[in-house]
């Protein structure tokens, strides 16, 4: 079994790389927005605004799915106080 420190440190990175890739799509966007529905937009922007609303998501799930639950899990095995809100979630293993 893995130990909570290196599974949260791989979370991170998985959303690092999730964060990153959003910048540079979000950089390819910038100069084009705002747009309209009627606009005849390029297939580069097209894959731009795709690749933004993925890693959007993907970071999203990250951080709700994985970070916030390794996060909890890490606290609890590394600190003698316990927070009751962790338990009443079911978050801790």
């Amino acid at each position: 079994m893995k130990r909570p420190e290196l599974i949260l440190a791989s979370v991170i990175d998985e959303c690092r790389k999730h964060q990153s890739r959003l910048d540079y799509a979000s950089r390819k966007l910038i100069p084009k927005v705002p747009f309209t529905a009627n606009e005849n937009l390029s297939d580069e922007f097209v894959a731009s605004l795709d690749q933004y609303i993925f890693r959007f998501s993907k970071l999203q799930d990250g951080i709700g799915g994985s970070f916030l639950k390794d996060c909890c899990n890490f606290w609890v095995k590394n600190h003698t106080t316990k927070c009751s809100w962790i338990y009443l979630t079911g978050w801790s293993s």
